[in-house]
């Protein structure tokens, strides 16, 4: 699922929270007609428990092991059960492994199949070893160098 699928679920999740009719999900496909029906398919199968966990965000430190190595499907179960996730901030893995091992792991324990939606620090890239580190942008607004007004462009 894109990330603007997982957003729009977020957006109508919080607008339909305690609302089953059909008779409103109907109104709101008239005024949000670029929204597929797929999406609001997907609402409607959610109860209000797993709505309001598309609204939660749990630290990334908080589903992986003590090395930050490997994510921890005893925590996620104790963490998230069966109502899923919606966001989980500041994993900083040291590769793709954990993220894809997290969205798995929500795809066959939870009721809903929603993906979680990562949210990192992206300022300055990942600053861990091996990876691309930009400079904050701050950085280059107090600069008087020219150079660096050509930085993003390829």
């Amino acid at each position: 699922m894109k990330f603007t699928s997982a957003v729009i679920i977020l957006v109508l999740c919080i607008q339909v929270f305690a609302i089953e009719s059909e008779e409103y999900y109907a109104r709101l496909k008239q005024k949000l007609p670029h929204v597929s029906d797929a999406m609001f398919d997907v609402l409607k199968t959610l109860s209000n428990a797993e709505k309001a966990r598309q609204l939660d965000i749990y630290k990334g430190v908080e589903i992986v092991d003590d090395k930050n190595t490997k994510f921890s499907h005893e925590k996620a179960k104790h963490l998230f059960g069966e109502d899923g996730i919606g966001f989980i901030h500041d994993l900083y893995p040291p590769s793709a492994d954990i993220p894809n091992d997290v969205q798995t792991w929500i795809r066959h324990h939870s009721k809903s199949k929603v993906p979680a939606m990562f949210i990192e620090e992206c300022l300055h890239g990942l600053n861990e070893r091996d990876h691309t580190v930009f400079p904050e942008a701050i950085a280059l607004g107090v600069s008087n160098s020219k150079r660096f007004y050509s930085i993003g462009n390829i």
